[in-house]
């Protein structure tokens, strides 16, 4: 799947303000109707895995691994440099 440039920094936007796109990529089994859940961003790469039960995260998002992301993705989320200029045309 290809995406514009346009549509990569909109979405590195959205995620920078907590609005990822997560895929389920994986379920665990962990009794009494739980499961662990491995969720990652289509956009930024990050990673959550929560604890789901009859389908719906529990227990907070993130309760069983807090979200983690690429290197990349800390760089752009921790400094105040704009992601536009990070994909400006040469």
């Amino acid at each position: 799947m290809k995406i514009s440039r346009q549509e990569l920094i909109n979405g590195l936007l959205e995620c920078k303000k907590g609005d990822h796109k997560l895929a389920v990529i994986n379920r665990y089994d962990v009794g009494y109707g739980a499961e662990h859940v491995a969720r990652w961003c289509k956009v930024c790469g990050s990673v959550v895995v929560d604890i789901d039960v009859d389908n719906r995260i529990r227990h907070r998002p993130g309760g069983a691994m807090k979200m983690s992301s690429p290197t990349i993705t800390r760089a752009i989320n921790g400094k105040s440099v704009a992601i536009e200029k990070l994909f400006k045309e040469n």
